[in-house]
């Protein structure tokens, strides 16, 4: 598990890397630095305003809205996060897993997970559906004894 944690975290840096190494050869990378360096301030802004102002939104919603709006405001706050990461030119992924990273440090996080698994179980099938939807039939109709000698070398090892 902590692999998997600091490859996840590996990932997220890269991901905030790679479009400032995007700059043409011989350009100025003046620019690109504040531009990477005005997204980095406000997207810590966004993080220390909602880690103070978080916990007071989710006990309120929470008493007074029930299980749904909590629900709800877990959605919004994932989306949220995509969006002003893809305002301040970050890779959407990296801003919902920051709003995730807010809300795992509530103490409403439990009702969150419980809330939210279905949600993560419909987009699991809809990412392993579209992923199976890109097979192209015949290739594999073409090569599949040399598939399937792999599959069973694999099983095998």
């Amino acid at each position: 598990t902590g692999i998997l944690l600091l490859q996840d975290v590996y990932v997220m840096v890269l991901m905030l890397l790679i479009p400032m190494t995007a700059v043409a050869s011989g350009g100025d990378w003046g620019p690109e630095l504040l531009k990477s360096g005005m997204g980095l301030a406000g997207m810590v802004a966004i993080v220390l305003a909602m880690r103070y102002a978080l916990p007071l939104i989710l006990r309120q919603v929470s008493h007074r809205g029930g299980p749904e709006l909590l629900t709800l405001l877990g959605v919004v706050m994932a989306a949220g996060g995509a969006w002003s990461a893809e305002l301040f030119g970050w890779p959407p992924a990296i801003g919902a897993c920051i709003a995730g990273l807010l809300l795992a440090q509530a103490d409403e996080r439990h009702q969150l997970v419980a809330d939210i698994s279905p949600f993560l179980d419909v987009c699991n099938a809809l990412c392993f559906i579209s992923l199976g939807m890109l097979v192209q039939l015949d290739v594999v109709m073409t090569n599949a004894r040399l598939l399937l000698l792999a599959i069973g070398a694999t099983l095998i090892l």
